[in-house]
């Protein structure tokens, strides 16, 4: 169903069909009686460094996130954030076959490290697949918690990725709403 963004009173209704409206096949906004009464809760911030090799290093931040998010209680989000564009975080099952090899050989496939590279040229440096691959998962993560656990599945970790060619130290910064 298309809605009619120009309906009276700010809320999204069945479009008409008339000439010079703008229809969109979605609400545009929430109607103003429900804005700011849906979330009472609380945001808390920390973060932490890892060290990395470099080179499609694998990380395994479970522990320390597992540590940190036991003091809360209530159920909620942790969203995870890794500065730098050559890191990415995911979750997968962290077991050697997989982060020694696979996935490597995954990344190796979909953006060769020997491969021509446009910012190679720009920046005169050897990491364009670098920003390439971690494009590809992307910085950010969110995890659902409740009872200070994530809830994500047995033999599944959260993991920091480092795509850069050489050592690094990453900033984690994770954000908790209650």
């Amino acid at each position: 169903m298309l809605l009619d963004v120009a309906s009276p009173g700010g809320a999204a209704e069945p479009a008409a069909g008339g000439r010079g409206r703008t229809r969109f096949p979605y609400p545009t906004r929430a109607p103003r009686a429900r804005l700011g009464h849906c979330i009472k809760g609380r945001m808390k911030r920390f973060s932490f460094t890892v060290a990395t090799e470099g080179n499609s290093d694998i990380v395994n931040l479970s522990p320390e996130l597992a540590r940190r998010v036991a003091e809360f209680r209530d159920d909620g989000l942790l969203h995870l954030f890794v500065g730098g564009s050559t890191a990415a975080l995911t979750t997968l099952e962290f077991e050697p076959g997989l982060v020694k090899h696979d996935l490597p050989q995954l990344f190796q496939r979909l953006a060769p490290d020997d491969a021509h590279y446009d910012h190679e040229a720009t920046w005169n440096d050897d990491n364009g697949h670098s920003h390439a691959r971690a494009a590809l998962l992307g910085p950010g993560l969110t995890v659902p918690i409740s009872a200070g656990k994530m809830l994500t599945g047995e033999w599944q970790q959260v993991v920091l990725i480092d795509f850069d060619t050489r050592p690094r130290r990453r900033n984690i910064v994770c954000t908790v709403v209650t």
